[in-house]
């Protein structure tokens, strides 16, 4: 994508509507696909009223999901409030009320109408808000979960404090953004809703299939979604075939995607083809759309899974590695000869590009084997790694 916030919005447009770890998503996500990302940037958005986000439930204390959603498009593809863990309580209610009637508030004013203090008034916002039926319209709240879920230290201590950052901005409830703007506005159509979220997919996947209905929960699913595929397919917008080994035969996509995927078809180089992607990342297929490929375990509590905090490093379009905190580390071994030190090549880069913000790689163990006693030990010895007592070590950044 492009740089600055013409770059951002693009970045947006892909990961609409998607359900992600805010944590990962400024963490990762975003800084992947822009080399200048700055938090600020999301905030500038959001200020100019422009993109909005929704709660899709907590992630402990610490984090949540969130989805982003262009301002314009919020009406078609969000969904409806989540089901709340346990019954909103009466405070929590009363605020939801008040919000709907006067339109969007700052905290203080909230409290003051609610008639009761801040303490108890924040828990109760927060219900609202992993329900999906209270926005804001900064992200600064979003980020101070993840400073309060911190061990405290002087430096935040004599800052203004998690608690101040978690009531910036303006509260509104989220009804406001999930009907048609205008007066006498008519209600959305099923059609519409549809057609804006083929067109959602095709910018996030390039190829829509079953497997991406399924794998983002599209209401409806496929089935949904294939009227629209059809009269698209015979105005000429898409093309229908298959596209992609492994998924299902109703494969549609745009004619540029059709070319770029031969492209990448007819390259079989391994240089200059790797990336390190978050493991959530929607631009990584693997666990979601399309099976990992074997990891030379038997251990099924041990195969790879996309959770936050977890990276795989694609070689060629192929997973090569997938390492989670701690040090445990997948190696697919059916990977091409050579791709292991092409995925550690990349992870040097990756952190050379983000300012070596993390040091060193530790490797603790290998497809569940203690990483000094793997058979595959040996192989990342060649790789670059180098033995230490109980783990092998990458130096990442000087």
């Amino acid at each position: 994508a492009r740089g600055g916030l013409p770059g951002l919005r693009e970045i947006v447009e892909q990961l609409e509507g998607l359900p992600l770890s805010f944590a990962e998503l400024e963490r990762e996500l975003l800084p992947a696909r822009m080399a200048d990302y700055q938090p600020r940037m999301l905030d500038e958005l959001g200020a100019l009223g422009e993109i909005v986000w929704l709660g899709r439930g907590a992630l402990g204390k610490g984090d949540g999901l969130v989805a982003l959603y262009r301002r314009s498009q919020a009406h078609l593809l969000a969904a409806t409030p989540l089901p709340a863990e346990a019954a909103p309580s009466a405070l929590a209610s009363a605020l939801l009320a008040d919000l709907e009637a006067r339109g969007a508030s700052f905290y203080m004013e909230l409290c003051a109408r609610a008639g009761v203090s801040g303490t108890e008034v924040l828990p109760a916002l927060w219900q609202l808000v992993w329900a999906g039926l209270v926005s804001n319209d900064t992200f600064q709240p979003l980020r101070s979960l993840g400073i309060g879920s911190r061990p405290p230290t002087r430096r935040r201590m004599r800052a203004s404090g998690p608690i101040l950052s978690q009531t910036a901005g303006r509260w509104s409830a989220v009804s406001a953004l999930t009907t048609r703007a205008g007066a006498g506005a008519a209600p959305v159509a099923e059609t519409e809703r549809a057609h804006a979220r083929v067109l959602t997919l095709l910018e996030r996947h390039g190829v829509v299939t079953r497997e991406a209905a399924l794998a983002e929960a599209v209401p409806g699913g496929f089935s949904a979604l294939a009227p629209v595929l059809r009269a698209m397919e015979e105005a000429g917008q898409l093309r229908r075939g298959y596209f992609v080994e492994g998924l299902g035969g109703s494969q549609y996509a745009r004619a540029g995607t059709i070319e770029r995927l031969r492209a990448a078809r007819d390259d079989d180089s391994l240089a200059g083809n790797a990336v390190v992607l978050s493991a959530i990342d929607p631009a990584n297929p693997y666990g979601a759309l399309l099976p990992w490929s074997g990891s030379g375990s038997d251990d099924a509590s041990a195969s790879p899974r996309r959770v936050a905090g977890a990276r795989v490093v694609l070689v060629a379009g192929a997973p090569v590695l997938h390492l989670e905190r701690g040090g445990s580390v997948r190696y697919f071994p059916d990977a091409a000869p050579g791709a292991l030190e092409v995925a550690v090549a990349a992870l040097r880069s990756e952190a050379s590009r983000r300012r070596g913000r993390t040091r060193s790689l530790r490797v603790t163990s290998i497809n569940g084997a203690p990483a000094t006693r793997s058979e595959h030990t040996a192989s990342f010895e060649r790789a670059g790694l180098r033995l230490e007592p109980g783990a092998l070590s990458l130096p990442l950044a000087d």
